[in-house]
C-alpha cells in the first residue's frame, strides 16, 4: 500500500490507537475512508466520511495566579504530552519571574482520576488556581492543547496603591486589615499602620489592641499640620474634628515627616517618622530590652535625614504643647554646627496617648507590660487542666518568681510582688489561707495569680540648678536641701 501524506493534519499512534490531529476543528476538518481500504479491520474505522469533532470552542476554565498585579507579568503556562502515556496524560509547567518553577507530571483529563489536572494543581500549586468559568462546567474533560512554547498570562490588574480606611481596618470575620495579625504568630508586639493617619483607623487599631494580648499600636499624626493644629486633631476639637479624643495606653502618636533620599528613583521623598521609630524599637529591644526607651539622643538618632516638614526643635512653645498632650515627634536638634542635617535628627518623647498621669502614660512601660503578656501567656497555658489545688499554685509561684527576679536585676522594675495562694490548704473540707481564690472560683475552674510591679520610670525633665552661695558659707548647709533658698540665684 502506498503511503499518503496527510495535508493539514498529523497522524500518530498511542497504545494501539490512531490519533489524527488536524489544524482546524469541527466540520471544516474531516477524513474519508474508502470502501477499498485494507486497514478498516485493523483500525476499527467504518467506510465513509468521519467529520472532525470540537465545533466552536468552549470557555471552560481559566488559570489565575495567586500573586497580585505585576507579579504575573511574563508568567507562562507550558503543556507537554506525557512521555509515559502520550495522548492520554499531560505534563504541566508554570514559570513566574522571581518564583520557583512548578512542574506537574502525568495529569489526567478524567475527573475521576486521582491526578485529574484541575483538582491536582489546585491542591498542590502555591502559584495558581484553575477556575471553572461556568458552574457546572460544560466541558469538565477539556484541558489545554499541547503548547511547549507556553501560554502567556494576560488580563492582570496592578490595582492601586491608595488604601482607604476600610482597607487598613479590615474585617474580623475575613481576617483582613489589622485582623490579619490574628493569623500570624508574631514575636513582635508593635503594630504600625504606616500610611494611615485617619482618626477612625487609629481608634479601631487601639480598640483591637485593647482586646488582644501583647500588642500595641503606634500611629502617625496627619501631615501639613503645625503643633497647635495637631493637638486639635488629637483631642477631636470642633469645628474641624468630630472624633473622640485619643486616650489609650495602647496607642502612641508620632509627629513629623522626615525627608530622605530615594536611591531607586533618584529623588528626595517624605516618609512617616514611624519608619524611624520601628528601626529604633528594633535596635533598642535587641541591645537593651523593651524597658529602655527608643527615644532620646542615645537611642533615638535617625541617620540619613535630609530635612523635616516641621522642626519642633525650632518652636519651643510648639514642642512643649505636643509634650503636654503626649505626642511624640522627630526633630532636628542643632546644638552644634556639625550636627546639622542627618546627625541631628532624633526621636523625642516617649509617651502614650493616655491623658492622666500614671505609669501607663509612658511608652516603654506599656511595651514592657505587653512583652510580659507575650512571654508569660505560653508559660501559664501549660497549667490549663492541671488540678486547681494549692500544690499547683506553689508550682506557678516557683516559675514566676525567678522570671521577675531577673527583671529586677535588669533594672526593668524597681520592685515586684507575686501573690498566689501557695500557702492555702484544705482542712476538714474547708479552704484556708487563700487570699485570691474562693470555693466558687474553684467550682468554675478559675485560678487567679497576681503580679504587682513598680516599673522603672523615664526621665522626662532633667532639672539642673546652679546656685551662687554667700562667701564663706559651707556647702554642707545646702547639700541636703530639696529646694535652694530664695536668695540663691538659679
Amino acid at each position: 500500500m502506498a503511503n499518503v501524506e496527510l495535508v493539514g493534519a498529523v497522524a500518530r499512534t498511542s497504545r494501539g490507537k490512531l490519533i489524527i490531529e488536524a489544524e482546524s476543528y469541527g466540520a471544516e476538518s474531516s477524513i474519508e475512508v474508502l470502501d477499498t481500504s485494507t486497514c478498516l479491520g485493523a483500525l476499527g474505522i467504518e467506510a465513509g466520511e468521519e467529520v472532525g469533532y470540537g465545533g466552536d470552542s468552549i470557555l471552560a476554565w481559566t488559570v489565575k495566579l495567586l500573586g497580585p498585579g505585576a507579579y504575573g507579568n511574563g508568567a507562562k503556562f507550558y503543556t507537554y504530552d506525557s512521555s509515559l502515556s502520550p495522548g492520554e496524560r499531560m505534563n504541566i509547567r508554570l514559570t513566574i519571574s522571581g518564583s520557583p518553577e512548578e512542574y506537574f507530571a502525568d495529569l489526567s483529563p478524567d475527573p475521576g482520576d486521582p491526578k485529574y489536572w484541575k483538582s491536582y494543581i489546585n491542591i498542590h500549586s502555591s502559584l495558581c488556581r484553575i477556575i471553572d468559568i461556568q458552574d457546572p462546567n460544560p466541558a469538565p474533560q477539556d484541558w489545554p492543547a499541547i503548547n511547549e512554547t507556553g501560554y502567556t498570562f494576560t488580563m492582570g490588574d496592578d490595582g492601586t496603591m491608595i488604601l482607604s480606611d476600610a482597607d487598613y481596618v479590615g474585617d474580623e470575620s475575613a481576617g483582613t486589615g489589622v485582623f490579619a495579625c490574628d493569623k500570624v504568630l508574631m514575636p513582635a508586639i508593635d503594630i504600625m499602620p504606616i500610611g494611615a493617619s485617619s482618626a477612625d483607623v487609629l481608634h479601631e487599631y487601639a480598640a483591637y489592641c485593647m482586646n488582644r494580648c501583647g500588642v500595641v499600636v503606634h500611629g502617625q499624626t496627619p501631615e501639613n499640620l503645625n503643633p497647635q493644629q495637631t493637638v486639635e486633631w488629637r483631642m477631636g476639637e470642633a469645628p474641624n474634628y468630630e472624633h473622640a479624643a485619643f486616650d489609650y495606653p495602647d496607642l502612641s502618636l508620632m509627629f513629623g515627616r522626615p525627608e530622605v533620599f530615594d536611591a531607586k528613583h533618584n529623588c528626595h521623598v517624605s516618609i512617616p517618622a514611624l519608619s524611624y521609630l520601628a528601626a529604633s524599637i528594633a535596635w533598642t529591644d535587641t541591645q537593651l530590652g523593651p524597658h529602655w526607651s527608643p527615644f532620646g539622643l542615645k537611642r533615638g538618632k535617625c541617620p540619613a535625614v535630609l530635612g523635616i516638614d516641621y522642626n519642633v526643635a525650632e518652636d519651643r512653645a510648639g514642642a512643649d504643647y505636643l509634650a503636654e498632650f503626649g505626642i511624640n515627634d522627630l526633630r532636628i536638634i542643632k546644638t552644634h554646627p556639625e550636627t546639622y542635617g542627618d546627625e541631628g535628627a532624633v526621636l523625642w518623647g516617649g509617651w502614650t496617648s493616655q491623658r492622666i498621669d500614671s505609669a501607663l502614660k509612658e511608652f516603654p512601660i506599656v511595651r514592657l507590660l505587653k512583652t510580659y503578656e507575650r512571654m508569660l501567656m505560653p508559660v501559664l497555658l501549660q497549667f490549663i487542666n492541671d488540678p486547681n489545688h494549692p500544690v499547683t499554685w506553689r508550682e506557678v509561684h516557683r516559675i514566676l518568681d525567678p522570671f521577675m527576679r531577673r527583671e529586677l536585676m535588669k533594672y526593668a522594675v524597681y520592685g515586684y510582688f507575686i501573690q498566689t495562694d501557695r500557702d492555702a490548704y484544705f482542712s476538714g473540707g474547708e479552704l484556708k489561707g487563700a487570699v485570691l481564690n474562693t470555693g466558687p472560683d474553684i467550682d468554675q475552674g478559675k485560678y487567679r495569680v497576681r503580679i504587682l510591679i513598680q516599673p522603672v520610670r523615664q526621665i522626662f525633665y532633667l532639672i539642673c540648678e546652679m546656685g551662687v552661695m554667700r562667701t564663706g558659707e559651707p556647702f554642707a548647709n545646702y547639700s541636703t536641701m530639696y529646694q535652694l533658698p530664695g536668695w540663691v540665684r538659679r
